[in-house]
């Protein structure tokens, strides 16, 4: 595959300068996939490099703050003189507007380098009968916008759909409209006509924040009576990979359990336990179920190096029925892994 794609890029005669790091040098750390259908499946790029170095490179692995973002690296060293590729892939569908997300690539000895791709996710006709969230004329999917697990330094951009569902313009004055320093927004046009849809833009850049979960809010203003419309964007702030230092590590005795057969009505609970295999403090940031159905019981929120700590999850089957599947979300500040999912699974009976 890696052969065929330089002769794509010989055929074209087009000219890179490698750009390089630690006698690693990339052709391109930034690609831009330009507009994208929103139902697009996987987006695929490859970042191709070159060792420039006398020692063999090793690919150790990937990090990404973002569950969309999947991707492959060489399983063997690459000699001096060769090359290699880092493959990434993206899952556009349901991501509407614009993206920017950041890549580490780790290497064995050596800091690692970040890549970052971007694009612009279009909507179509049937998105709109999704936008039932109304503030005055404004409609949006949701006030809500999760930004995702971010590294210190990130930049990221990432917007809502929203419509005037009124038979009057509506303008947004966005000199009056407020929000926290770390966040800024864009529209294409502040007056919007009826039935108009744009894309909002928020971008954060995470530049001296503290690692930690983040909620912040941002108030626009328009001409309207209802003059106010409120978003809340969440995010995670975990450390840099190249400022991390003693951190903590976050490691499960299992990532999944199965409850079996489970009567409906019925509370059920497993017990998990999580282990700091790091230098440093294991700091658990958040825990996210996605049901209302699971309750977590976390006695602390820190351990300290090579602690252990067990938790309950419980399930509560009320109302349920036949084949559960939930999971749970425990963001941390290991730099490695920022965000771990343990799955569930039961099969209810009337």
């Amino acid at each position: 595959m890696l052969r065929n794609i330089w002769i794509v890029i010989l055929v074209m005669g087009l000219h890179f300068v490698l750009l390089a790091q630690n006698e690693v040098g990339f052709i391109e750390k930034k690609f831009d996939f330009g507009k994208i259908g929103a139902v697009g499946g996987r987006l695929d790029h490859s970042f191709l490099f070159v060792n420039k170095s006398t020692d063999p490179v090793s690919v150790i692995g990937l990090r990404s703050g973002c569950e969309c973002i999947v991707g492959e690296w060489p399983s063997e060293a690459i000699a001096p003189g060769d090359s290699g590729a880092i493959e990434v892939g993206y899952f556009s569908s349901g991501r509407l507007g614009y993206f920017s997300e950041s890549i580490q690539v780790q290497f064995k000895s050596r800091e690692s380098v970040s890549l970052e791709i971007s694009g612009h996710v279009i909507y179509d006709d049937a998105e709109l009968v999704h936008l039932e969230f109304g503030q005055g004329a404004i409609y949006s999917k949701s006030q809500k916008l999760s930004l995702g697990t971010l590294y210190e330094g990130d930049t990221i951009s990432k917007s809502i759909l929203i419509q005037n569902q009124s038979e009057d313009t509506v303008i947004f004055d966005l000199s009056r409209s407020t929000g926290p320093n770390p966040i800024s927004w864009f529209l294409s046009d502040k007056q919007m006509g009826p039935n108009e849809v744009q894309e909002l833009v928020f971008k954060m850049n995470t530049s001296g924040l503290q690692p930690g979960y983040r909620m912040d809010e941002v108030e626009l203003i328009t001409d309207e009576k209802d003059s106010v419309k409120t978003y809340q964007l969440s995010s995670v702030i975990v450390p840099s990979p190249q400022r991390e230092g003693a951190s903590g590590r976050i490691s499960l005795d299992r990532d999944s359990h199965d409850f079996g057969m489970v009567p409906e009505g019925d509370s059920v609970v497993t017990t998990f336990q999580l282990i700091n295999t790091g230098r440093g403090d294991l700091e658990i940031l958040r825990v996210e179920p996605n049901c209302s159905c699971i309750g977590v019981l976390l006695p602390k929120e820190r351990l300290e190096s090579y602690e252990r700590l067990d938790f309950q999850v419980y399930f509560l089957t009320e109302g349920r029925r036949d084949n559960e599947y939930k999971r749970v979300a425990l963001y941390t500040n290991d730099p490695n892994h920022p965000v771990r999912v343990i799955s569930l699974k039961a099969r209810v009976q009337p």
